[in-house]
């Protein structure tokens, strides 16, 4: 909250602890006007997370390769890349034992959605002013 303006408005007033009605009964009901401040917030406020779309202009073999290998799991020595795919059918020797298949997609995109504001933001500790108008 911005610091008060100087001069104050030259006023009588009361103060007290909570968020309480002026008083009604004479004399004092002559502080009529009631004003709340508090000292604190607290700020439960956040913001969901946002969201993406199904992926459109993604190009899932533009970098992919088949590797050829004569050992179990990819292992030993590499026979043959087949790079860029598609390619046309090759064939393979007979010491092919395990192949690979490396991708690296490119380009892409979704539509994003925006993030939804979630809690709130309370004030805490009032105190009542009651002035003379």
């Amino acid at each position: 909250m911005p610091a008060a303006g100087f001069p104050f408005q030259p006023q009588a007033c009361i103060v007290a602890t909570g968020d309480i009605a002026c008083p009604a009964a004479a004399p004092y009901s002559v502080y009529s006007v009631r004003t709340v401040y508090y000292s604190a917030v607290t700020d439960t406020r956040d913001c969901a997370a946002c969201t993406c779309g199904a992926p459109s202009g993604v190009d899932c073999n533009a970098n992919a390769h088949v590797q050829t290998w004569d050992k179990n799991n990819c292992g030993g020595g590499m026979l043959d890349d087949f790079s860029p795919l598609p390619e046309t059918c090759k064939g393979v020797d007979g010491a092919t034992v395990s192949v690979k298949l490396i991708t690296s997609p490119k380009g892409g995109s979704c539509l994003a959605s925006m993030g939804q504001a979630t809690g709130t933001a309370t004030p805490v500790n009032p105190t009542t002013i009651c002035c003379t108008p």
